[in-house]
């Protein structure tokens, strides 16, 4: 009987645990990250002209501390970066991304692109971090002027005609008059945003020459008219679009 006690003790003493090592994350892979990077989302700009801010934070979150540096890459052409905020530190720390596409003369190609994040810390080395960027068409802000108008005139003969302004399909602000001067001519202008302004480049249309310039007007009850001073042939005039 004292022998079978014996054996049972030798048993329990044997099958003890172990102590568990303290985990020290910047050498080991155990458990959670010595630090994070959040706020990383995907963006979409307007080409010619357009910002987007994107926030992010590198946060402490495990083990000794040690300094982060980061650097952003593979923008697409066009597309500039402007930082408010520190680029490297101790997490936990926080900054802004300014994404800009602020060229008039060869803004950005539509389409989407894939942007880097790039952290590397002193002691875990490097992590990247993939977000996409979209670069889209703007929006024109001649829209507003697109439309059917049924009482325009001329200053040199009497009487209403009916004239249709439609968006280019590939410039933006750029928009057609298809009855210019009722002189049955389908003839483009530019519109200067800023100062609502419409430039007719010179122009020839069936054997005709158009220029001109003209504004466009907020009638105050939900609709535009646009006013005209124009050259057909060198003969000037004034058209009223309404």
């Amino acid at each position: 009987m004292k022998y079978i006690l014996l054996g049972c003790f030798g048993l329990i003493t044997f099958t003890q645990c172990k102590k568990t090592a303290t985990t020290n994350n910047y050498i080991t892979t155990e458990h959670y990250a010595a630090w994070t990077v959040e706020g990383l989302r995907n963006i979409t700009l307007s080409a010619g002209s357009s910002r987007v801010s994107l926030p992010i934070s590198v946060n402490y979150y495990d083990s000794a501390q040690q300094k982060v540096k980061l650097s952003v890459g593979n923008l697409p052409a066009g597309i500039t970066l402007s930082v408010d905020g520190p680029m490297s530190g101790y997490p936990s720390f926080g900054t802004t991304l300014y994404f800009y596409d602020t060229s008039s003369t060869a803004p950005s190609a539509l389409g989407e692109y894939s942007a880097v994040l790039t952290a590397e810390g002193e002691k875990t080395g490097t992590k990247q971090f993939t977000f996409k960027i979209t670069v889209t068409k703007p929006a024109s802000c001649a829209d507003k002027y697109a439309g059917i108008f049924n009482f325009c005139r001329v200053n040199w003969i009497s009487g209403n005609y009916s004239d249709t302004i439609s968006l280019d399909p590939v410039i933006i602000n750029k928009v057609w008059l298809s009855n210019f001067a009722n002189k049955g001519r389908k003839v483009y202008a530019f519109y200067n945003c800023d100062n609502a302004e419409f430039i007719v480049p010179d122009q020839v249309v069936g054997g005709m020459k158009f220029s001109g310039s003209g504004n466009g007007i907020n009638t105050g009850y939900g609709g535009y008219m646009l006013g005209f001073n124009i050259s057909i042939d060198s003969v000037s005039g004034y058209i009223y679009i309404n």
